[in-house]
């Protein structure tokens, strides 16, 4: 009877603790789930687990890694990897950040990279993601930007969830060299008696342009300080981006009127260039 009385006990002690354990997790949940009821904008991090050592396999001839250095077991060249203020681009958060919080995430880690490569590595906010933007005097035989694009390569283009994208600041509109549109501005039909500035060019010309074959622009209007420059905004290849630089001619009945073509990335905000981070990359030879 002892026994059986024993039992009963310990079944119910038992089942006490699981009520118990389940009512502990059921308030742990509760108490995470008032984290995103607007009242706190704390992102929660949880940090990936470590790498597992590897097992003592005895004589299965499975290769040693140890005494091997890191960098080496590092194939890919993911920097993100090799610095400790970079690991937060590989957290996993209960919420996803904004891209402001992001960039805000990476601050240490571009500083880091930018002693580590000697240039100015910097972030911003763009019109569909994050932007990393590479400036100043590339080191001849530097693999800034081939180690940087292959970072986000391994992340499929993301960090933190965001859409990301690589760029090395186009150089600027010059004043001796022909914009690669000028052939698609001279086959457009239209013949406008006049072209006063900018915002002309675009009125006349804009949807001629954004419609030709080989390019794809998404936006094109005229700068609100300069009436002679023609922004443009490409979802194209940076070489072609830069082959859009330069100066347009346009004859009409008045004459010619000559105005300058300035081609960004889609990703490139006007923010960017007017707060001065539109500086182009200087590379040394």
């Amino acid at each position: 009877m002892k026994t059986k009385f024993s039992l009963f006990l310990g079944l119910l002690l038992s089942a006490s603790s699981a009520f118990a354990g389940e009512f502990n997790l059921l308030g742990d949940l509760g108490r995470l789930g008032g984290l995103f009821d607007g009242k706190r904008a704390d992102i929660l991090e949880v940090s990936p687990p470590p790498t597992m050592p590897a097992p003592n396999t005895g004589d299965w001839g499975v290769p040693s890694i140890q005494g091997v250095p890191i960098e080496a077991l590092n194939k890919h060249r993911d920097v993100f990897k090799e610095i400790q203020s970079c690991e937060a681009v590989d957290f996993m958060y209960f919420r996803q950040p904004s891209a402001a919080e992001a960039i805000g995430s990476l601050s240490d880690c571009l500083s880091a990279l930018s002693k580590r490569y000697g240039v100015a590595i910097t972030a911003a906010e763009g019109r569909t993601g994050i932007v990393l933007m590479v400036s100043g005097l590339i080191p001849p035989g530097s693999t800034v930007k081939s180690d940087l694009a292959t970072a986000l390569q391994l992340r499929n283009g993301k960090l933190f969830g965001i859409p990301s994208a690589l760029l090395d600041l186009e150089r600027p509109a010059s004043d001796r060299q022909t914009s690669s549109l000028q052939p698609i501005v001279d086959r457009c039909p239209n013949s406008p008696r006049s072209v006063a500035d900018a915002a002309a060019f675009v009125e006349a010309f804009g949807k001629c342009v954004r419609e030709a074959k080989g390019i794809s622009i998404t936006a094109m209007r005229a700068d609100e300080k300069d009436g002679t420059l023609v922004l443009i905004y490409s979802r194209d290849p940076k070489h072609l981006i830069r082959e859009m630089n330069g100066v347009v001619r346009v004859l009409t009945e008045n004459g010619v009127t000559r105005l300058r073509v300035q081609a960004q990335s889609e990703f490139l905000t006007d923010g960017m260039l007017d707060n001065g981070l539109g500086l182009p990359v200087a590379l040394s030879r």
